[in-house]
């Protein structure tokens, strides 16, 4: 279904199943080679969000964790976007 001009969307990285209590760190990289910068939006015990310019990567460690996303992805052709991210989490029983 294509999306409306000048609208947005995100896409999930990771998802909590949401039974388990979930700490760790997040990192994400945005490539050189990405047009734009992208917005990282990491739920947990606090909501983050982190603008990442091509090139950078950011952080994150935190407690009860419950998604990473990539947020407000505008619809444009144009558009680039390349990464890597890597969780490493640990489960509280």
């Amino acid at each position: 279904m294509p999306s409306a001009k000048g609208a947005s969307q995100s896409m999930i990285l990771w998802q909590s199943d949401g039974i388990l209590l979930i700490s760790g760190t997040v990192s994400v990289y945005n490539s050189t080679s990405s047009t734009e910068a992208i917005t990282i939006e990491i739920v947990g015990a606090v909501t983050n969000i982190f603008t990442m310019f091509p090139g950078n990567t950011i952080s994150y460690t935190g407690k009860d964790l419950q998604s990473v996303s990539i947020a407000n992805i505008q619809h444009n052709p144009s558009l680039y976007l390349e990464g890597k991210y890597c969780c490493q989490f640990t489960c509280c029983l």
